[in-house]
């Protein structure tokens, strides 16, 4: 587990810039990771993965009729890939024939520990976080619907 440095434990902005530019890190690993796996795909079943990764990323819904304008690609082709891509658990139906794409990124330990000075230190994988107990209940409300 990483060690928070002077500017995570001082609480500046420096600490934000650079988890965010980990977080930038490690979403372009997992890109190029899925880029890696779909070099190998065929040109049709690439070109309806990123059919529907494209209609769910611009807030259009990734029907099979979508699917096949955005491709180029015909009904039974992208009937054929739907079906493979939904088994090998690259993509999920929400209902019928509309399809979305299934988060790739493995989730990551998560713990919370509360400090004698009533501080909290959130873990995230590697990272660690300094809070206030003010912070803290912040992240709490701010996310408390999530899981559910």
């Amino acid at each position: 587990m990483r060690s928070p440095g002077p500017e995570e434990r001082n609480g500046s902005s420096m600490a934000t810039t650079t988890t965010e530019i980990d977080q930038k890190l490690a979403e372009e690993s997992n890109a190029a990771a899925l880029a890696k796996i779909m070099d190998g795909w065929s040109a049709n079943r690439r070109a309806v993965f990123q059919g529907v990764v494209d209609l769910v990323s611009a807030g259009r819904q990734a029907s099979r009729r979508n699917i096949c304008e955005v491709s180029g690609k015909g009904m039974q082709i992208v009937d054929d890939h739907c079906r493979n891509l939904k088994e090998d658990g690259f993509i999920r139906a929400i209902m019928p024939g509309v399809f979305e794409p299934i988060d790739q990124r493995p989730d990551r330990p998560v713990s919370v520990t509360i400090t004698p000075d009533g501080r909290a230190k959130l873990e995230v994988g590697d990272y660690i976080m300094d809070l206030s107990l003010r912070e803290a209940r912040n992240i709490g409300n701010l996310t408390g619907g999530l899981g559910m």
